[in-house]
């Protein structure tokens, strides 16, 4: 009997042992947030060019948004802005019906009509634009 009670008094007097208390801070804990939040950042910023040179790109942007097509709409009545789309807009016809051979689709050649309209000032670019 004297062993029993001997063996449950080690037992109460054995630590219980604990896992290690956790740090409040962990540099890989902030570095994988950081990571996660770089990359939620560089997609953002991935989507934000990739709009932005749809709208660069003019006429040679074959299913520009309705947002890049009101903002190159916007750009284009600028004066200087508005003679320098009107030229890429020209360059980006000439491309399909010269170097595409796209002789036969009446939408490249209402482009040329509408783009040669864009050269009024203005006016021009805000019809060419609305197509």
């Amino acid at each position: 009997m004297e062993s029993f009670f001997f063996s449950i008094k080690i037992i109460f007097e054995r630590p219980i042992p604990q896992p290690p208390p956790k740090p409040l801070f962990s540099w890989g804990n902030w570095l994988k947030g950081a990571g996660d939040w770089l990359q939620g950042a560089g997609d953002w910023l991935k989507g934000a060019g990739d709009w932005v040179g749809g709208i660069l790109e003019g006429d040679f942007n074959e299913n520009p948004s309705n947002s890049q097509i009101i903002a190159r709409l916007l750009v284009t009545l600028i004066p200087g802005v508005d003679t320098v789309g009107d030229v890429q807009d020209l360059a980006a016809t000439l491309f399909k019906l010269i170097w595409q051979k796209r002789f036969g689709e009446v939408g490249v050649w209402t482009d040329l009509v509408l783009t040669g309209i864009g050269f009024i000032p203005e006016f021009g670019s805000a019809f060419r634009d609305i197509q």
